[in-house]
């Protein structure tokens, strides 16, 4: 199982951040290692990311919401992966953390009701009360307390 992490915790531990539509995804083999790649269009950089089209290697052994279809393909989404490592892979933050679904009204109560279904996603169990009740102190706003995509994108640009 995967730690729960805070808003906080997964802004933090990003190396690259961005608004975008995931594409598609394809595996290669590189050497005895199974990558899977995959491309997104950039909407808008917000940390580590420069141009209008990013390809994320990823390690292909393990889960990814890419492949079970939780991630749908051109669907808006704020996506938050670990720099890459010396290999050049990468991950989203947390798993099924490391992203948050942005549909198609940013600016609208629903927008609200996503950021506190992330919250829950990220705070599940006893651990993530515990984190949560950590987190009092923090930096960033509770996800449930951030409205709308330009509430997300003031957080992540001032971290």
């Amino acid at each position: 199982m995967t730690k729960a992490l805070t808003l906080d915790d997964a802004i933090n531990s990003a190396g690259i951040i961005f608004k975008g539509e995931f594409r598609d995804s394809k595996i290669v083999t590189e050497g005895k290692t199974n990558v899977r790649l995959l491309k997104f269009k950039v909407i808008e950089p917000l940390r580590g990311v420069t141009g209008k089209e990013i390809i994320i290697r990823e390690w292909a052994q393990v889960a990814s919401p890419f492949t079970t279809k939780e991630v749908e393909e051109g669907k808006p989404y704020v996506f938050m992966f670990y720099a890459p490592s010396k290999k050049g892979l990468s991950s989203l933050i947390g798993e099924e953390q490391g992203y948050i679904d942005l549909g198609d009204d940013e600016e609208s109560p629903k927008f609200a009701k996503r950021m506190l279904n992330y919250e829950k996603r990220s705070y599940s169990g006893i651990s993530g009360l515990a984190r949560s009740i950590k987190s009092l102190g923090r930096k960033t706003p509770k996800a449930s307390e951030i409205k709308s995509y330009t509430d997300l994108r003031g957080v992540l640009s001032k971290q």
